[in-house]
C-alpha cells in the first residue's frame, strides 16, 4: 500500500497540492482525474521520488520513503511519464534497461534478467518486435513496449502518467486491457488519465484533484452523486447500460 499523510508538494516555493491524505491499496487500479495543471503529474513524480519539494510523509508498504535508499525504491516503484524520450535501440535492448535496479551500471544481465524481459514481451504480445528499433515503431506499438518495460521492471507499484495520450481510440482500449493485465499480475496501478470515462471504466478507486485537495471515491456512482465533476468541469456525468455493461457519458 502507498499511503500519503499530510502531503504538500509543488516545485520550489510554489505549493500546488496541500495537506493530502490518501491510500492506494495493493493489487488495485487507482485513477487520478482533475483539470490540466491541478497537480496530478506533480503528485506522481513526488510519490516516485523524482520531486523532492514536499512536506508530509509518503509510506510504501509501511515504510517512509525517506528511509528507503534509491536503489531499493527503484525496485518497488516504477514510473512512466507522459512525455518519454525515445532512444535509438532495439526493443529487447530497451527492455533490458528496465533491469537496471537489479543489474547495476557495470554488470552483465543474468539468466533471471533475460527471463523477466522474455516474459514481459510474451505477456504484452510483442515478441515479433524484439529486434526492431524503438524509433521505427508506431505509437500503439511503442506504448505496448513501454508496458512490457514496466512488467520487466518487476516493481509492485506502477505510476502511469496519461498512458493513453496521443493514441487513437482503438489503441486506447488496448492500453486499458494492458492495465488490466498489470492488475492481474498482482500490480498496484496509480494512473493519471485525461479521459474521465476511460478512467471510470477501469478504476477500482477514483481520486479527484481540485483546488490543491484530493477527494477519494470507491466507485463511479459515488463520484456522480457528489456532483464534483459538474463543479470542476462544468459538465454532467451519466451512467448508461450498453449491451448489458455499464458505460459513462459526459454531456454539457
Amino acid at each position: 500500500m502507498i499511503k500519503l499523510e499530510d502531503l504538500s508538494c509543488g516545485y520550489g516555493k510554489k505549493i500546488i497540492l496541500n495537506h493530502l491524505d490518501a491510500c492506494f491499496q495493493e493489487n488495485s487500479i487507482n485513477v487520478i482525474i482533475g483539470k490540466n495543471g491541478c497537480g496530478k503529474s506533480t503528485l506522481l513524480k513526488t510519490i516516485a521520488g523524482l520531486n523532492k519539494s514536499y512536506t508530509g510523509k509518503i509510506f510504501v508498504d509501511g515504510k517512509n520513503v525517506e528511509n528507503i535508499n534509491k536503489k531499493q525504491l527503484a525496485k518497488i516503484i516504477a514510473y512512466m511519464p507522459q512525455i518519454r524520450h525515445i532512444p535509438s535501440m532495439s526493443v529487447e535492448e530497451f527492455l533490458m534497461c528496465a533491469r537496471y535496479p537489479y543489474i547495476g551500471m557495470f554488470n552483465n544481465p543474468e539468466k533471471n534478467d533475460y527471463i523477466a524481459v522474455e516474459e514481459a514481451m510474451e505477456l504484452v504480445g510483442i515478441q515479433d518486435f524484439r529486434n526492431r528499433n524503438l524509433k521505427r515503431l508506431s505509437g500503439g506499438e511503442r506504448q505496448k513496449v513501454y508496458f512490457a518495460f514496466m512488467l520487466a521492471w518487476e516493481a509492485n507499484y506502477l505510476l502511469l502518467d496519461e498512458p493513453t495520450t496521443f493514441l487513437d481510440v482503438e489503441k486506447q482500449f488496448e492500453v486499458l486491457e494492458l492495465i488490466d493485465i498489470l492488475k492481474n499480475k498482482g500490480k498496484t496501478v496509480v494512473m493519471v488519465i485525461h479521459d474521465i470515462c476511460h478512467g471510470l471504466k477501469i478504476a477500482d478507486k477514483i481520486f479527484c484533484v481540485n483546488d490543491g485537495c484530493i477527494n477519494a471515491f470507491n466507485n463511479a456512482d459515488e463520484l456522480i452523486e457528489s456532483n464534483l465533476i459538474q463543479d470542476i468541469y462544468n459538465v454532467k456525468l451519466h451512467t448508461v447500460t450498453v449491451e448489458g455493461k455499464k458505460e459513462y457519458i459526459i454531456v454539457k
